[in-house]
């Protein structure tokens, strides 16, 4: 039985990684969400953990100097992960369990990916193959959970987790006994790639992430100033520190610029995605115009990127920034929203996979490390963009009530409000004109290096 085991955790380890790599930072986020009553810390904070983990597990790894190797990252983010998984399936049960839970799978999900990707590309298993049926099957099962109410969907949802974590385990086991993958022992210089002060002020700014979403959901105006003013001063800290150090930058600055970009597009689609459409729409509404757009984005990005890449050698990523930028216009019109969303997660995912390949070809950076240097970027832009946008929305509520119990409602929308549609249509505008400077930068600094 222990072999047959074994086997079959071989032959579809490879389909439920990819399921686990690409739905672990959407599916636990909804989930945790879910979880909030606005009342009490015990169901917001999981969600408050989470999400601060899967921010900062990226700079954890980095800053440790004895750096680890992707095939010890992949063991840790799956353990972490599993033991994350069980822990949500006895959180109803006993709901401090979540707390744990919400910090390993937070955890897991900043460390998987990037381990998945690297040794996809520098030790793939040509052995085995993605059964996509098994992804797919995979796939409804995860968002059948998050259609469900009360505890039904926490089980299904983290169910499908446990199973699929503990296939993806035996799978690295065999594969490594298999000598498919290899833990290649990590070079001295990479440890140059770690700054212990950018991972003090990344740390800094999580900690003031959790108030923030500990404060928005709990409705609570001091917790979110408080974090407004903390991030401020680590912003500025940020400023100086890029401007004194970018020209050490281990990559190219173009690519340094979309990396940001993409980071930020992300955290556009998603978190700031999610409130545009509660405020606006109503609850209950972000599923269809939102959810669904976003999923079927990701997977048909991820379905054609190897062919589009291929009818499109050259310059590929120009094609996908003015897919961005139809996407931005498209967020303009209230009728077309489902549209531009869908526009900008099928962006997003194929500029994520075209820059995974830039990374690669950085061989000056040690193996283990391009994704991770990678990731950590795209991490800054999202969360620079998440606290800019809430800085942006508490001038704006500021200038139309002296009362902070706007700002509070659309922090935290149970249902539509009425000053929202033209807030957030002038906070979606001056982000796409943010956007939109990052885009002609880098066609900027490309032209200036070709002339």
């Amino acid at each position: 039985m222990k072999v047959k085991l074994h086997q079959i955790a071989y032959e579809f380890g490879k389909s439920t990684l990819l399921v686990l790599s690409n739905t672990v930072i959407m599916v636990p986020f909804l989930l945790f969400l879910g979880l909030s009553d606005g009342r009490t810390e015990t169901s917001v904070l999981p969600f408050a953990l989470y999400y601060a983990c899967r921010i900062l597990g990226v700079f954890l790894i980095r800053a440790i100097k004895n750096t680890i190797s992707s095939l010890e990252l992949l063991v840790a983010a799956l353990s972490v992960g599993l033991l994350g998984s069980i822990l949500a399936l006895f959180g109803p049960l006993l709901p401090i369990l979540y707390l744990f839970s919400g910090i390993l799978i937070g955890l897991s999900a900043s460390w998987l990916p990037s381990a998945n990707v690297t040794l996809n590309h520098f030790q793939p298993n040509k052995e085995k193959k993605v059964y996509y049926p098994v992804v797919l099957v995979g796939l409804l099962a995860l968002f059948w959970g998050l259609s469900l109410s009360g505890n039904a969907g926490v089980w299904l949802s983290f169910g499908v987790y446990t199973v699929f974590y503990i296939i993806a385990l035996l799978y690295a086991r065999e594969a490594t006994l298999r000598q498919i993958l290899i833990n290649r022992t990590m070079p001295k210089e990479s440890s140059v790639l770690f700054s212990k002060r950018e991972f003090w002020i990344f740390t800094g700014l999580c900690l003031l992430l959790i108030v923030l979403r500990s404060g928005r959901l709990l409705d609570s105006a001091l917790s979110i100033n408080i974090a407004l003013i903390g991030f401020c001063i680590f912003f500025l800290l940020l400023i100086y520190k890029t401007g004194k150090e970018y020209r050490n930058y281990q990559v190219p600055l173009p690519l340094n610029i979309l990396t940001f970009l993409n980071g930020a597009v992300g955290n556009f689609l998603f978190l700031f995605g999610s409130l545009y459409v509660v405020n606006i729409f109503g609850k209950g509404s972000e599923t269809l115009l939102l959810y669904v757009p976003y999923a079927l984005g990701m997977v048909i990005a991820l379905g054609s990127f190897g062919k589009l890449s291929k009818m499109v050698s050259k310059n590929f990523e120009h094609y996908i920034l003015i897919g961005l930028f139809i996407g931005f216009i498209a967020m303009l019109f209230p009728a077309a929203l489902s549209v531009g969303f869908f526009l900008l997660s099928y962006t997003h995912f194929l500029l994520n996979r075209w820059l995974n390949n830039q990374y690669f070809l950085e061989n000056h950076i040690p193996e283990d490390q391009r994704i991770l240097l990678k990731n950590t970027t795209q991490k800054k832009g999202s969360l620079i963009h998440q606290f800019f946008l809430v800085i942006l929305m508490f001038i704006i509520t500021e200038k139309q009530t002296t009362s902070q119990s706007l700002f509070l409602q659309l922090m935290n929308p149970q249902s539509a409000h009425l000053s929202a549609s033209t807030i957030f249509h002038l906070m979606s505008e001056i982000s796409i004109i943010g956007f939109l400077i990052l885009i002609v930068s880098y066609f900027y600094l490309k032209y200036r290096k070709h002339h």
